[in-house]
């Protein structure tokens, strides 16, 4: 079957965010260790720290561009961490790398929260840690 016909899939994932009224971005950082990202809610005074070591690549989309994939998502939330099969994404970096990434088992997941859309690509999937909420 064709990528074409084939529908993006998102199936939600716990990274320990769940309980979380209202997912926020508190940081994103690129480091030699990996891209950590901070997410929180910011009401409960709780975060958790992503890191994902061996990335391929990351984007940072302001949420009120990302119009599309509300649409296609309805009637799903539209906030949280998930595990996308059938990534268009995917299949763009694979063509993108000229078959560097063929062979590569790439996961695309999707962290959506009330302002951004970061999507990750990665062979590993990410680890999490309670972190420290900054005022």
């Amino acid at each position: 079957m064709a990528h074409d016909l084939m529908t993006e899939t998102y199936e939600p994932i716990d990274v320990g965010t769940s309980g979380f009224k209202h997912l926020e971005c508190m940081s994103l950082t690129d480091t030699r260790l990996g891209l950590k990202i901070v997410l929180a809610d910011v009401a409960s005074e709780r975060a958790v720290e992503l890191t994902f070591e061996g990335f391929v690549g990351y984007r940072n989309i302001n949420e009120s561009f990302r119009l599309r994939t509300w649409h296609e998502r309805r009637p799903y939330s539209t906030e949280g961490v998930f595990l996308v099969a059938h990534s268009r994404w995917l299949e763009w970096l694979r063509e993108e790398s000229g078959g560097v990434l063929d062979h590569v088992n790439l996961r695309h997941y999707a962290l959506y929260t009330g302002e951004d859309c970061i999507d990750v690509a990665t062979e590993f999937p990410p680890t999490f840690t309670s972190a420290r909420l900054d005022s």
